[in-house]
């Protein structure tokens, strides 16, 4: 814990000399002048081969370190990353066991936002920076937003309507997503049912979950008290209210809105109980 309060005091420090409107900011020159008695200058250049973790609020880059000299003291090598090009505010991540080469170091950073990033060796004889690039840090993959519910009214095949809210949570060991309340008809009759498809995680433009249809009985997942009482089964269906060999529920870029395609509840050896068009729910704020 000292070390991590000596690193984060040295870094502040040396930012602070640079901004402080009590003192003239010194030079470059100066600032590895402090150096230069200890033939210990090091160099660093960033390059420009971001990778982006968001989720984890992460990128990372390659540094290469030239002319170290790890016998300094107090010495702290790292990352920089800010919002803004003068660094006043700024988030310092060190680099393990630093020596001469070519590392990758790692940034603190947050979705969907621009930063500038340099890396800085500092110690008690001066601080020195590598050249500045700009990074933007794209948003969270889609299906690391969920838990998520959605809202809305749905107008079955007959003209009645219901009210209904489906909230669907993604499972990162599986990939899937699980919709819960899922049909209109049972929620109004309180009773649940579920639904789980495979979220697509190749494709983060267009956010989509797809469903395992069985091609012979016609039917995906669905599950329920109800469900397994009634004999009911579910059955994917067209705009058009045909069959359909395919099953799927997206949602927009934002998510802010999910659409579910048509699909009706079908009552083994009974007939139709529900039918429902495609429909889109709101995000539930």
């Amino acid at each position: 814990m000292k070390n991590i309060i000596r690193t984060v005091a040295l870094v502040a420090v040396a930012s602070f000399a640079l901004v402080s409107c009590n003192k003239e900011a010194p030079s470059k020159a100066e600032v590895e002048s402090g150096f230069a008695p200890l033939k210990s200058l090091p160099t660093l250049t960033i390059g420009d081969d971001l990778t982006y973790a968001p989720k984890a609020g992460k990128l990372s880059v390659s540094v290469t370190i030239s002319g170290l000299d790890t016998s300094l003291d107090s010495l702290v090598v790292g990352l920089l990353t800010s919002e803004t090009e003068d660094f006043a505010s700024s988030k310092f991540v060190a680099i393990e066991n630093p020596a001469d080469g070519t590392v990758v170091a790692d940034g603190s950073v947050n979705p969907s936002t621009n930063y500038f990033v340099k890396a800085v060796a500092a110690c008690t004889s001066g601080t020195v920076y590598s050249n500045v690039i700009t990074a933007s840090v794209p948003d969270v993959e889609w299906y690391y937003k969920l838990p998520r519910a959605y809202a809305g009214t749905v107008e079955d095949y007959w003209g009645d309507e219901y009210e209904v809210t489906i909230t669907a949570t993604f499972d990162e060991a599986t990939g899937d997503v699980t919709f819960t309340t899922f049909d209109p008809y049972l929620l109004e009759n309180n009773m649940n049912s579920i639904t789980v498809g495979h979220a697509d995680l190749t494709d983060l433009e267009n956010p989509t979950v797809n469903f395992d249809v069985d091609v012979e009985e016609g039917v995906f997942n669905l599950s329920g008290d109800a469900i397994d009482r009634y004999g009911l089964v579910a059955v994917p269906m067209t705009d058009d209210f045909d069959d359909s060999p395919t099953y799927k529920i997206t949602f927009n870029k934002g998510m802010t809105q999910m659409t579910v395609q048509a699909w009706g509840l079908y009552r083994l050896g009974a007939g139709w109980w529900e039918i429902y068009p495609t429909t889109t729910y709101d995000l539930v704020n």
